[in-house]
């Protein structure tokens, strides 16, 4: 991605969703001989249409990892 201070290669750690905001410490706008730190937003975006093999695959990691409905602990 790229920075201030050049092109970065950038983790994305696993299960992040849009929203999440990553601090990259020392990679901003320098100010006053000094770098400030980089805060990155995160948008994820879905594809809109996904073939046989990838839906295959979504099903497989719901089997082996499935949440269930994530929402169904929550109390209004």
């Amino acid at each position: 991605m790229p920075t201030p201070r050049g092109t970065l290669a950038l983790k994305i750690p696993a299960g992040s969703s849009s929203g999440r905001k990553l601090r990259l410490k020392g990679q901003g706008i320098e100010r006053s001989g000094q770098a400030g730190d980089l805060i990155v937003e995160l948008q994820v975006t879905l594809p809109k249409e996904i073939d046989d093999e990838s839906r295959r695959l979504v099903g497989e990691l719901q089997r082996r990892f499935g949440q269930g409905n994530v929402r169904s602990d929550l109390n209004w």
